[in-house]
């Protein structure tokens, strides 16, 4: 039996006019996408945003982080900050302070009601850097508590320290992914200790998210972003990388626009359905150095079916959407 489906999903993006720390959140509204409203085929054609829910502030300019813990939006900024914005009732609370500071983008998985998170890269040889946050019933409190940290951080840093793709399995327990150091494994029910289980790399880039329904897991492949899926093999040391078993071409039609590509998002609703996110920059006078910022989404509403003849995962695009930011957007999340 499928878990029950998401019908929203959770926008953010932060633009400079909201002041000098201003997010907005907006809730979208999958549904009319998987009916297919419209054409069912992706336009340039710009759909108006729905009004911001939320709207997350600061008096500094540090970059902040958002990540979803059940019901809750949580953000972390470079001052270690902690906001949980409650999705269902618009309450907001200041959480714990983070016990060490994330860079840019860290690697998160939501497990057992805890929120883990880790930097990409250390920052400082031996420093500390993985934690989870989780709710204390005797305190009636939320706390972050300090983790083992992955055994390649303590490494001298270089490219092949820096996590390249992360997952959560059936199994509880989280996976990182380097292209230098290998993919290590820490069991989130022992919290002791992270393993190594092989001296490759797993064939994706960024998030990866376990579907029961098929035991596999979905992400983007490396480089050329497109959807796939693979079987995260669990136990003991493996020789051999997860091979792909399905590659979907192209699911927004986007792809082969001048537009340049910012950020993907995949965002798992239940039931075999995803929300596909691509942030672009559409400005044209960008350098080879320059990080794109991300002024235009397009969100994309996917299904998965196993085909009940052969048995294979077939893919079902619904419609698109397209959604213009002012000039002055900077980042985007999609939750």
């Amino acid at each position: 039996m499928c878990s029950m489906i998401r019908r929203f999903v959770h926008l953010i993006v932060h633009e400079l006019k909201s002041g000098p720390g201003g997010y907005s959140l907006r809730n979208i509204d999958m549904k009319p996408l998987f009916a297919g409203i419209g054409d069912g085929n992706t336009s340039m054609q710009v759909t108006p945003l729905p009004r911001a829910a939320a709207l997350f502030e600061s008096a500094s300019k540090n970059h902040t982080e958002f990540f979803l813990l059940g019901s809750k939006i949580v953000s972390v900024n470079e001052n270690r900050h902690t906001i949980l914005f409650d999705t269902l009732t618009s309450g907001a609370l200041a959480g714990p302070h983070l016990r060490h500071g994330k860079l840019l983008q860290p690697a998160w998985a939501a497990i057992g009601g805890k929120l883990y998170l880790t930097s990409m890269f250390p920052e400082n040889h031996g420093t500390p850097c993985f934690e989870a946050l989780r709710y204390d019933n005797e305190l009636e409190d939320w706390l972050w508590d300090l983790l083992p940290s992955p055994s390649l951080f303590d490494m001298p840093f270089g490219d092949g320290s820096i996590i390249h793709c992360f997952a959560s399995g059936h199994d509880k327990n989280i996976w990182i992914s380097t292209l230098g150091n290998g993919t290590h494994i820490f069991d989130t029910t022992t919290t002791t200790t992270w393993h190594k289980v092989g001296g490759w790399a797993l064939p994706f880039e960024g998030r990866v998210q376990y579907v029961p329904e098929y035991r596999q897991c979905f992400g983007f492949s490396e480089r050329s972003s497109k959807l796939c899926s693979a079987d995260l093999i669990f136990g003991s040391r493996i020789l051999e990388p997860p091979a792909y078993r399905n590659v979907w071409d192209d699911v927004d039609g986007y792809m082969g626009t001048q537009w340049h590509l910012a950020r993907s998002y995949l965002t798992y609703l239940g039931c075999g359905k995803f929300c596909i996110t691509r942030f672009y920059d559409t400005r044209n006078d960008w350098e080879d150095d320059y990080i794109p910022v991300c002024n235009v989404a397009v969100m994309t509403a996917v299904e998965v079916r196993c085909d009940s003849n052969t048995g294979h995962l077939e893919m079902i695009k619904g419609a698109s959407r397209c959604y213009k930011f002012s000039p002055d957007t900077l980042y985007g999340w999609v939750l």
